[in-house]
């Protein structure tokens, strides 16, 4: 059976990827898009809404964690929402039914589920990326010694 290999690590079965996740023409492991179109995005929100998945790679998790934290109702804006954190950010609060729904701790845990699975999503290979980092780091220590013994022999001639 061919899975996803995100949703093999989140523990997600093939059918319910298939039901819930993909569009009639996607296949598991295919890229991820936007439905929403850049011109659709200027004229709802006056402006293109940030990608968190790259901002979680140029920011890293601690900012977006408090970016969701920082929400607050605003008239004056466009979507009826502004970010203490982002002063006239083009996105709305989406989370704002749960966390009205919930408490501190539930939002809180929502929000930090959110920001791992952004910052996942934003580099799925970071986690092979360190474990052939290792091996690099062992490759390396071993050259290392390697090239030390060879210039010993090299010099023992010169005084």
């Amino acid at each position: 059976m061919r899975y996803n290999r995100m949703a093999l690590d989140l523990g997600i079965s093939e059918e319910i990827l298939r039901e819930n996740f993909l569009q009639s023409t996607q296949k598991p492991g295919d890229l991820m898009t936007v439905n929403m179109s850049e011109e659709d995005a200027k004229r709802w929100f006056g402006t293109v809404p940030p990608d968190l998945s790259l901002t979680a790679r140029s920011r890293g998790a601690d900012w977006i964690y408090t970016f969701l934290r920082s929400f607050y109702a605003d008239e004056k804006s466009v979507t009826g929402w502004n970010n203490e954190l982002f002063a006239d950010v083009a996105m709305p609060h989406v989370l704002y039914q749960q966390q009205d729904s919930m408490s501190d701790e539930q939002y809180e845990q929502v929000v930090r589920n959110l920001v791992n699975f952004l910052v996942y999503v934003a580099e799925p290979v970071k986690l092979i990326r360190y474990g052939i980092g290792i091996w690099v780091m062992i490759f390396v220590g071993i050259f290392t010694i390697l090239a030390y013994f060879l210039k010993k022999e090299y010099w023992k001639d010169i005084h």
